[in-house]
């Protein structure tokens, strides 16, 4: 194992002149590249999914997307999983859009993190309004009771298929979120952070969605993808063996080398 603090790209190594290849994992990962009726099924990293709130007719995933199908208003629709190594921290990243834009009353899609049950979580939520605004709110769920912990509106509008990037992070009682424009780069600052530390227990994470009571243009379908969690500690890596067809067993510590190390160039200094 190793400490990462993003996902990083492959790379090989060389232990006794077997080259190895490198990959670093996240936590849960899931690209929803399957079908499942009723049901999430299994992401990518094998971890199973459960949903909670509506009706199981109401979970989907097809054509590269999971979907909660939002039959009902005021009524939440949770997807979550498992972090493994019971860890606490977390670094949740989703990909969302809906098919509709909002009419009657604004609809809410959540990356959740430390999910205890329906009423205890840590989220960023985007709200989509009636007027296309698109608003993230980085918030907790406290025994059912809602606090907002930062607010931020994004310079981007919402529209039927648009994709929205939501990211939340939460190291100890940091806890930070920020959201974009799929397509768009990253933003390299968080646009909303917090301290707090209601709740502190290692939970499980995943996304959630709920209409407004106001919504009129029910029903709506939320579309999930790309979701993946970057380990914070203890990340597991993946190695592929013998990649240069040398088979052979190595004693414990053996030397580690990279394959292609980094040369820094000599400088010269002129006489």
């Amino acid at each position: 194992s190793a400490l990462w603090s993003q996902t990083a790209s492959d790379f090989d190594i060389v232990i006794g002149g077997e080259r190895m290849t490198v990959t670093s994992l996240s936590y849960v990962s899931d690209t929803f590249s399957r079908t499942s009726v009723d049901s999430w099924g299994s992401a990518d990293t094998g971890q199973s999914w459960t949903n909670t709130g509506g009706a199981a007719s109401e979970y989907d995933v097809g054509s590269g997307v999971g979907t909660h199908n939002h039959t009902s208003v005021n009524v939440s629709r949770q997807s979550t999983v498992a972090t493994p190594y019971n860890n606490a921290n977390f670094d949740v990243t989703v990909t969302v859009s809906t098919d509709k834009l909002a009419v009657g009353g604004s609809q809410f899609v959540y990356a959740v993190g430390r999910w205890q049950d329906t009423n205890n979580m840590y989220y960023a939520r985007l709200e989509f309004a009636t007027t296309a605004v698109v608003t993230l709110t980085l918030r907790k769920r406290v025994a059912g009771v809602d606090g907002v912990l930062g607010t931020f509106v994004l310079d981007e509008t919402h529209a039927a298929g648009r994709q929205f990037n939501i990211r939340i992070q939460g190291i100890g009682t940091s806890i930070k979120a920020r959201a974009w424009r799929t397509g768009y780069a990253e933003p390299d600052y968080w646009q909303t952070s917090a301290t707090d530390s209601d709740i502190t227990a290692s939970g499980q994470v995943g996304v959630r969605g709920v209409l407004s009571s106001a919504a009129s243009n029910t029903p709506v379908l939320i579309s999930w993808d790309n979701f993946k969690t970057n380990a914070l500690t203890n990340q597991t890596l993946n190695v592929t063996r013998s990649v240069n067809g040398v088979v052979k067993s190595h004693a414990t510590g053996a030397d580690v080398t990279l394959f292609k190390p980094a040369y820094a160039a000599l400088g010269e200094t002129a006489s």
